[in-house]
């Protein structure tokens, strides 16, 4: 056992998940596309933050004349790919609204509750006195009396407020991406049959192969750190979901390591549950690896691709051998 075999199957292992990462995650990304994800947790929290019923499941008379206001309404839905914009699932929901649409767009609906005429703030003081008794009431009324009634200090106030709530949207957001990105990660385990185990072991007995995944690990890395990288595999490249997609499913077919259910497979015991039961090991570790994200492991690509090129210290020139 050497360091610099443990380092290069580091670098071999860390490639696979780094490829694997990439693909879940675009995956992960045009189902939220198709499925208007990020739409949808943006328009529940603002159900929330505009409600005046609380068991209303459409969100209050508020949230719909807000919401379909032109200054949302008329915001780009969610970019979703063809063919999958084809798909009748496919939703039709921004999946964000600036701040200040949002703002623009509740004065301009509380204002037209009130009678024509008079200073701007009187008119939203009078349309939110004419909402039902709730929260949003409570809400803005206390952002309004907080702004002195001053329109252009109330609006940023409310933006302040939205831009909160929508801090909470994205952090829930992210959460069940991170589940689907699990659950994403272990249907690739077992579809492509990647056994972690299995392969940290092919690659440890299999010279050939850490040396082939070390050369596709030394070109990624020297690519993306470039002035003009040109993979899309590379951390902050800016491509759609369904050309990364196609890019690392390409890369992942090309990786020295055994894939597929046509592939030699282990054999850890001789009983048949024990065996079963390492494989399901090895799968649910390749899953795990997989939802520590693409940004985790081309960093330990990196590093380990550095220090491994670094090499031992040099002897010192004036070393007389004793």
């Amino acid at each position: 056992m050497t360091l610099g075999n443990m380092i290069e199957t580091v670098i071999s292992l860390a490639l696979v998940f780094l490829t694997l990462a990439i693909l879940a995650s675009a995956t992960q990304e045009l189902i939220a596309a198709v499925l208007s994800s990020r739409g949808k947790v943006m328009k529940q929290m603002l159900v929330q933050l505009l409600a005046e019923d609380p068991k209303a499941k459409d969100g209050s008379a508020l949230f719909q004349r807000v919401f379909g206001h032109d200054l949302i309404n008329g915001i780009g839905t969610t970019n979703v790919p063809w063919p999958l914009s084809r798909l009748p699932s496919a939703a039709k929901l921004p999946s964000y609204v600036p701040a200040r649409n949002m703002s623009m767009a509740l004065i301009d609906t509380l204002r037209a509750q009130a009678e024509k005429g008079g200073p701007a703030a009187a008119q939203v003081r009078a349309g939110i006195a004419a909402l039902p008794d709730g929260a949003a009431k409570r809400a803005l009324g206390a952002l309004l009396a907080d702004a002195d009634n001053d329109i252009a200090t109330f609006s940023q106030s409310v933006q302040t407020w939205y831009d909160d709530a929508m801090d909470r949207a994205a952090g829930l957001y992210k959460r069940n991406a991170q589940y689907m990105l699990l659950v994403i990660g272990l249907v690739l385990a077992v579809g492509l049959n990647v056994d972690a185990l299995h392969a940290a072991g092919v690659l440890w007995q299999t010279p050939q192969m850490r040396s082939g995944a070390v050369a596709a690990a030394n070109a990624l890395v020297a690519d993306c750190t470039s002035a003009n990288p040109t993979s899309k595999l590379c951390p902050g490249t800016k491509t759609d979901a369904m050309a990364t997609f196609g890019d690392a499913a390409g890369s992942a077919a090309k990786l020295p390591v055994p894939l597929g259910w046509d592939a030699a497979r282990p054999t850890y015991a001789t009983n048949g549950f024990v065996n079963a039961l390492c494989r399901a090991v090895g799968w649910l570790l390749t899953a795990l690896a997989i939802s520590l994200g693409a940004p985790f492991w081309f960093d330990v690509v990196s590093k380990f691709t550095n220090a491994r090129g670094a090499g031992p210290k040099p002897a010192r020139g004036d070393a007389d051998g004793s």
